[in-house]
Order: C-alpha cells, then structure tokens, then sequence
C-alpha cells in the first residue's frame, strides 16, 4: 500500500526489506510468480521433448526407407525434406 503514495526508495527507507519478504502479501506474489515461471518452463521442456521426438522418428523412417533401397529423391518427395537433410540422416544415422 505505501507504494501506492510514496517511491521506491521511500518505502525502503520505512520499511526493512526484509520485513517486506516476511509479508504475506509478497509471499502470495512471490508464489505466483514461481507458479507462473515454472509452468511456462514446464511448457517449453514439453515442446522441445515433443520435437525432438517427432525429429527422431522422422530420422527412423528415412533410415527403413533407405535400407528398403528407396531413392533419395522419392524420399525427400514424400518426407519433404530436403536431399541434403537425407543425406545427412544417411551418413550420421544416430
């Protein structure tokens, strides 16, 4: 509330800050803040797990297709990758 009349530093000068910490007001924002920071964390780790996954299945089929002695070109028709990124999967399987 003291930052609603008073500054920054003002309100410091008043109040310890650890004092402020102890709050229950700033315990609650500090909690949400984590919430929010790790949800959004969460999410990226999710999205990053899924593209990695759909990037290592997408090598696993260019492989059996190359083993089954599919062209390159018919390859990159069907995956639309390009005959360069097949090329790469075909010399670095892992």
């Amino acid at each position: 509330m003291a930052g609603l009349k008073y500054d920054k530093e003002s309100v410091r000068r008043i109040f310890r800050e650890g004092i402020m910490r102890e709050s229950v007001i700033y315990q609650e924002i500090l909690q949400e803040g984590e919430a929010r920071g790790e949800a959004r964390g969460e999410a990226r780790g999710e999205a990053r797990g899924e593209a990695r996954g759909r990037q290592a299945l997408q090598r696993e089929m260019v492989r059996g297709m190359l083993d089954e002695g599919i062209s390159i070109e018919t390859i990159a028709r069907l995956t639309q990758l390009s005959i360069s990124e097949i090329q790469q999967i075909q010399i670095n399987p892992s």
